[in-house]
C-alpha cells in the first residue's frame, strides 16, 4: 500500500479545549465591559474546571524512570512498585462501563477498578481486543479503512470514560492495541493513524504504552519491523513522552524481537503459564546503549486458575521470585478475567481450562495475595536492596522451583526467600555478610498474613559462607537479617 500523509480526524475537541476557548471569550468580554468582579469570578471558575480536566494524571502516582535505576519512581521521585491486573478485552462490550452480564452489578468496569484499587493495585493493562457496543468493531477494525470514520468520535468519547475513571481511582492505565496476528491484518499507515488519534484522545490522562501484546508470537521479521517503526512513530508524536514498552511472547519464544532498545523505557517479560519457572536472568535490569539499568516488569506469569491448577500461592510465588530477582513490578492475571467470561456457559478459550465467570474470577484470592506482597516490599524499602543471585547457596536444591533467592543492602541488611518446594532441612548458606558481624533475624510466613517471628539469638557471620537457620515450616518463608551490635535480638531490632 502506498504511503499517504496522516490527517488528524476532526473530532470534537476534549473538554479542556472548549474551556480554554471559553476563557478567551470571557477575557475579551471582561476587557470590553470592565465588570471586573463578575468576570474575574467566572474566569477563576473556568480555570479551575480546565485544570481539573487536564490534570487527571496528578491524582495518581504516575510512573517515571530515573536513568541508572532499576525501579520506577512517581512524579516526586518516590520509588513505586508496579502491580497491574490484566484485562485484555477492555474497553469493549465484553467489559462495559454501563451494565454487565451480571444483573446484580450495574457497571462491570467500575466493579473491576474499585476492587483492584482497594487491594493495592496501581496499574491496569488494556489491549482493546473486544468489539465496541456501539458499532460491533474492535479498535483495529475502526482503522482498517475510512468506512468507520463517522463512528470513531463516539468510540473515543467512551474510551475516555474508562481511562478517566481508572485514573480517578488511582490506577495508571497501560495501553496496547491488538495481539500477535492482529497486527498482520492492518497496514503500518493505518496503525499510525490509530495511534495518532489515541495520543490525542488520551493526552490528558495518566497512561503508559505497551504498544501491542505478544507482538513476536507467530511472527516474521516483517511484523517485528512494523512494530519497531510504530514505536518510533509513537515516541516522536507523544508530546507528553509517556513511558513505552512492549508486551512480548513468553521467554522461550524470543527468537524474533525488537533489537533496538533505544525507544523502550522499560522491559516487559513473560514467564508464561508452565509449572517450571524461567531462569531468573530474565529479570535482570535491561540496559540501553550508553545508559545504565532500566526497570523490568513481569507482565504475564501463571494466571490464577489457568489450566485448572494455578493457585493463589503459585501466583504469589511468581511475584515474590520476580521481585527478589530484580523485577520492578508484576502484573497479575485471572483466568476468567483476562478474557472476561460472561457466564458459566461462555468457554471461548477452553484450551486453557474451564473458566469461572468474570465476577467470580475477580475475587480469586491471588489478587489480594499479590497486593500484600506489594505492601510488604514497599514497607521494607525493597529498592535499597539489590538482587543478589549468587548470594545464597543451596546444594540440595534442584531446578528453579527449589532455588532460594536473596536481596541485600550492602552488608547491613538482607532478605532471603525460601520457596515451598525447597526440601525440608536442606541447608542454605549466605555470603556477603560482614565477617564476624552479628545479625538479628525474623521469619515472615510467605502468605504475609501473620506478624514476623523474631529469632532471639543473633547470627554471627563466618568469613565467607554462613549457614542460615532452617525455615520454621514447609511452606515458603522470608527471612529478614539486619546487622546489630546487640547480643539479644527483638522484633524492633529487625524492623
Amino acid at each position: 500500500m502506498a504511503s499517504k500523509p496522516l490527517v488528524p480526524l476532526k473530532y470534537p475537541p476534549p473538554l479542556h479545549a472548549y474551556l480554554c476557548t471559553m476563557l478567551m471569550v470571557v477575557y475579551n468580554i471582561y476587557l470590553a465591559s470592565f465588570k471586573s468582579f463578575f468576570f474575574m469570578f467566572v474566569w477563576l471558575v473556568l480555570i479551575s474546571m480546565a485544570n481539573r480536566a487536564s490534570a487527571i494524571e496528578h491524582e495518581t502516582r504516575s510512573f517515571h524512570v530515573t536513568p541508572g535505576t532499576s525501579y520506577f519512581v512517581d512524579r516526586g521521585g518516590v520509588p513505586i512498585l508496579w502491580l497491574g491486573d490484566t484485562w485484555w478485552f477492555c474497553p469493549s462490550m465484553l467489559c462495559p462501563m454501563d451494565g454487565s452480564s451480571n444483573p446484580q452489578i450495574p457497571s462491570m468496569f467500575k466493579e473491576l477498578v474499585d476492587l483492584r484499587a482497594a487491594q493495592g493495585f496501581n496499574v491496569v493493562q488494556l489491549a482493546f481486543l473486544g468489539a465496541s457496543a456501539a458499532n460491533g468493531n474492535s479498535l483495529l477494525n475502526l482503522y482498517k479503512d475510512d468506512s468507520m470514520l463517522a463512528v470513531r468520535p463516539a468510540y473515543w468519547q467512551n474510551v475516555r470514560r474508562y481511562v478517566r475513571y481508572a485514573n480517578e481511582q488511582g490506577l495508571t492505565v497501560a495501553v496496547g492495541v491488538g495481539f500477535h496476528r492482529d497486527l498482520d491484518k492492518i497496514e503500518l499507515d493505518q496503525l499510525k493513524a490509530l495511534w495518532q488519534d489515541l495520543l490525542l484522545e488520551l493526552g490528558q490522562f495518566n497512561v503508559v504504552w505497551f504498544v501491542a501484546g505478544e507482538y513476536n508470537v507467530f511472527a516474521d521479521q516483517a511484523r517485528v519491523d512494523k512494530v519497531e517503526a510504530l514505536i518510533a512513530f509513537i515516541r516522536h508524536h507523544d508530546k507528553q513522552q509517556r513511558l513505552i514498552t512492549l508486551h512480548p511472547a513468553d521467554w522461550t519464544r524470543n527468537a524474533l524481537r525488537i533489537s533496538d532498545k533505544t525507544h523502550l523505557d522499560f522491559t516487559m517479560v513473560q514467564s508464561g503459564h508452565g509449572a517450571e519457572p524461567p531462569p531468573v536472568s530474565i529479570y535482570s535490569s535491561s540496559v540501553k546503549p550508553g545508559q545504565a539499568a532500566a526497570p523490568v516488569v513481569e507482565a504475564e506469569c501463571r494466571y490464577e486458575g489457568i489450566h485448572g491448577g494455578t493457585s493463589a500461592d503459585d501466583i504469589r510465588a511468581c511475584m515474590v521470585r520476580a521481585i527478589m530477582a530484580g523485577a520492578a513490578g508484576f502484573s497479575y492475571g485471572a483466568h476468567g478475567l483476562w478474557y472476561p467470561v460472561q457466564s458459566e456457559s461462555d468457554q471461548r478459550f477452553r484450551e486453557y481450562g474451564a473458566a469461572q465467570p468474570w465476577w467470580v474470577a475477580l475475587r480469586f484470592p491471588g489478587a489480594a495475595a499479590v497486593g500484600r506482597v506489594k505492601q510488604f516490599f514497599e514497607g521494607v524499602q525493597w529498592w535499597k536492596m539489590a538482587a543478589s543471585p549468587g548470594a545464597l547457596l543451596a546444594p540440595e536444591a534442584r531446578g528453579e522451583r527449589q532455588q532460594p533467592y536473596a536481596i541485600r543492602e550492602e552488608q547491613s541488611r538482607a532478605l532471603a526467600w525460601f520457596p515451598a518446594e525447597l526440601p525440608p532441612g536442606a541447608p542454605v548458606l549466605i555470603q556477603g555478610l560482614r565477617t564476624g558481624g552479628k545479625y538479628c533475624m525474623a521469619w515472615i510466613q510467605g502468605r504475609l498474613l501473620n506478624a514476623p517471628v523474631p529469632v532471639i539469638a543473633p547470627l554471627v557471620a563466618d568469613m565467607r559462607w554462613t549457614r542460615l537457620p532452617d525455615r520454621p515450616g514447609l511452606v515458603d518463608w522470608l527471612l529478614m537479617l539486619r546487622e546489630t551490635s546487640e547480643d539479644v535480638c527483638s522484633h524492633a531490632a529487625v524492623n
